[in-house]
């Protein structure tokens, strides 16, 4: 779709935007998927089911082309700043790899990284995990620090 743009090509990406698929991205990977509330992919559905809404993903998508051109931009970014860095990587996610995640440690060698079991809706099953840590990493690492 990024090199040649058309209904053709466009097609497959709409079935990301169907019900079974939106579920299907919520449970995929999930450790304890009985942890993710059905009103997840019920909620993101209905806006699916707003007029255009499949047309502003889709758009979305064709959008994204974008951003591996930028990367260059945001990694000089994270290499010249080191900004304090909390990562946390689902390790089955369906979208981005491992590999995906290791590779901020290159730019960000202090990050802390926690490597989850866990899909691309992580804070689902996992929110109790990611919020504790959250809030130590931000008292230990950004309150009061320079």
């Amino acid at each position: 779709m990024w090199k040649n743009r058309s209904p053709e090509t466009e097609k497959p990406l709409e079935g990301f935007l169907t019900k079974d698929a939106i579920k299907g991205i919520y449970l995929f990977g999930a450790k304890d998927p009985e942890l993710i509330s059905p009103d997840n992919w019920e909620s993101d559905f209905g806006f699916m089911e707003r007029p255009n809404a499949v047309r502003v993903n889709l758009n979305l998508f064709y959008d994204y082309r974008k951003n591996v051109e930028l990367y260059p931009v945001w990694q000089k970014f994270l290499r010249d700043n080191q900004p304090k860095t909390i990562i946390f990587w689902g390790q089955t996610d369906i979208f981005f790899t491992p590999a995906g995640g290791e590779a901020f440690l290159k730019d960000l060698p202090k990050a802390e990284m926690h490597r989850l079991d866990a899909g691309h809706f992580a804070v689902e099953d996992h929110l109790d995990y990611i919020s504790r840590n959250m809030q130590r990493f931000y008292d230990e690492k950004v309150k009061n620090r320079k």
